[in-house]
């Protein structure tokens, strides 16, 4: 099979299949996503094993303790502290950072919920 007869039966109909359709269907993708996270996150989990194979209980654990690192990242966006800044669709749940100070636990866990189980709306042409 030579390249253009490749390109034609196999690669363009995959890319429409698994990157342009579910973008379509999804309008929640960003447009420019990269594969840089991927191997970003890749790095870090690299750097958290120490450059070595773990056995898949221990790499579970890792993954945990990144995760859990991840969403007090998140939470700290909420009221403006961080790594991270929430994006302009989803300002409405940030807090200023004084008035975080003074919430309880039971209040920043319930805005962290409420910001958690954010499901854009469609738009009306279908993106």
């Amino acid at each position: 099979m030579d390249f253009t007869s490749y390109l034609s039966t196999k690669l363009i109909p995959a890319l429409r299949k698994k990157v342009v359709n579910p973008r379509l269907q999804n309008g929640t993708l960003p447009l420019n996503r990269t594969n840089n996270n991927c191997e970003a996150m890749n790095h870090i989990l690299k750097m958290e094993t120490n450059w070595k194979a773990e056995k898949v209980p221990e790499l579970v654990e890792s993954i945990h303790r990144l995760v859990q690192l991840q969403f007090a990242d998140v939470r700290r966006a909420l009221h403006g502290q961080g790594n991270y800044q929430l994006a302009s669709h989803v300002r409405q749940y940030e807090v200023v950072h004084v008035n975080w100070t003074t919430k309880t636990a039971e209040e920043r866990e319930k805005l962290f919920n409420d910001f958690m189980s954010y499901k854009p709306r469609k738009r009306p042409d279908g993106f």
